[in-house]
């Protein structure tokens, strides 16, 4: 049996440029280069500059549940280093003349010009809901979907947590398995429910040896796409980063230039099939082809 045990870690090393805490020295370094590259190379780029003062001395209390995940799963700054439609250089771009992507009410009628969206309700900083705390969510996060721990674990792990935390008279963010799913389930944020329907060959059958494939009934899994998209739709941040109509565009000199999906010719010529050419108040519709949405097979034996 090991003679010296090592005790968690609570050990704070506060950022000098922010208010983020990290555990170790090499995880503040990397927080620094991620999240201030900017303070780094301008301090580098300075002449004469000094070094760069050293971390200050760690927290000497013990950090709250909060604060720990804050360290443990820390927000990435994707703000881009430079604009990319800058680096493009001028040019020229079309849109396609019938898919006009104008905003419509929910019966397809076109709405008057500058006309706000429906207010979004906020929701408070601290509202998990259904998750009681920042904790659970993690927790359920982690287990569910970064480890996929099975069952049987999870159960066991809530076991041993409880016990842990019989003196001080708490309970672990789940009761069990089957209380993680129910909360799971719960979740309404961006939820695009599963559905599915079976398939099988309904065709003539070799009355010897039959391939596997006409007998098996196989079990298709999908979520709606209309749902999928008026999520995408309703989503804040994605509000200014995406382009509702085909477009094509050229450099100066006429050469097409590709950026995105909806800058290709198979954007630009599915909406000519869908909506014409010659028809420029036609509303814009979300079409619903399973055929062309990702699905998930599995089969089921008879």
């Amino acid at each position: 049996m090991p003679q010296h045990r090592k005790s968690f870690n609570y050990t704070q090393l506060p950022c000098p440029h922010c208010n983020r805490t990290c555990r170790t020295s090499s995880g503040l370094s990397q927080h620094i280069k991620c999240a201030h590259a900017h303070l780094v190379d301008r301090h580098h780029d300075s002449p004469g500059s000094s070094p760069s003062p050293s971390p200050s001395p760690p927290l000497s209390h013990a950090p709250s549940p909060e604060e720990l995940h804050n360290d443990l799963f820390p927000e990435v700054d994707l703000t881009p280093i430079e604009d990319v439609d800058k680096l493009r250089g001028p040019g020229k771009r079309e849109y396609h003349p019938t898919m006009t992507g104008k905003p419509c009410d929910s019966d397809g009628t076109h709405l008057p010009p500058n006309v706000p969206p429906p207010p979004l309700s906020q929701r408070a900083n601290n509202d998990w809901t259904p998750y009681r705390s920042r904790l659970e969510f993690e927790t359920a996060d982690f287990l569910f979907k970064k480890t996929q721990m099975s069952a049987g674990d999870i159960d066991t792990l809530m076991m041993l947590w409880s016990s842990s935390l019989l003196e001080s008279n708490h309970s672990p963010p789940f009761a069990n398995t089957s209380d993680l799913h129910n909360v799971i389930d719960a979740t309404t944020l961006g939820d695009a429910p599963w559905n599915s329907f079976s398939v099988c060959y309904n065709g003539a059958i070799p009355s010897q040896n039959p391939p596997p494939w006409m007998t098996v009934d196989y079990e298709v899994f999908y979520r709606d796409p209309h749902v999928i998209i008026q999520n995408l739709f309703s989503n804040p941040d994605l509000d200014g980063e995406m382009d509702y109509v085909p477009y094509r565009e050229f450099s100066v000199g006429g050469d097409r230039r590709y950026k995105d999906f909806m800058s290709g010719n198979w954007s630009w010529r599915h909406a000519s099939i869908y909506y014409g050419n010659t028809v420029p108040d036609a509303a814009p519709t979300l079409l619903h082809d399973r055929a062309r949405w990702p699905s998930c097979l599995s089969p089921k034996m008879r």
